[in-house]
């Protein structure tokens, strides 16, 4: 019920409405967040994947939401191909 007093809708601050890891976007019923960092997700972006790598990139790697980083020197999907073979 409005009783004639002013409302602070639309007068959010900022870090509420964006954060670290995304952004929200309120429609009344529902909302949205778009995550800008890879490998975050939920309604505040808060969460991280867990997501592992097939053979834990071959030691030559790091994984990275489930996608092998190779280290210098190492390629392929699994960082299983050193570049020197």
């Amino acid at each position: 019920m409005y009783d004639g007093r002013a409302t602070t809708w639309g007068n959010v601050a900022y870090e509420v409405v964006y954060g670290a890891n995304g952004w929200c976007n309120a429609t009344h019923p529902a909302h949205s967040c778009g995550c800008v960092q890879d490998g975050f997700w939920g309604d505040l972006c808060e969460k991280r994947y867990e997501q592992t790598c097939i053979n834990q990139c071959s030691g030559h790697g790091e994984c990275v939401v489930g996608f092998c980083k190779c280290h210098d020197g190492w390629w392929v999907t699994l960082a299983d191909t050193s570049a020197e073979a």
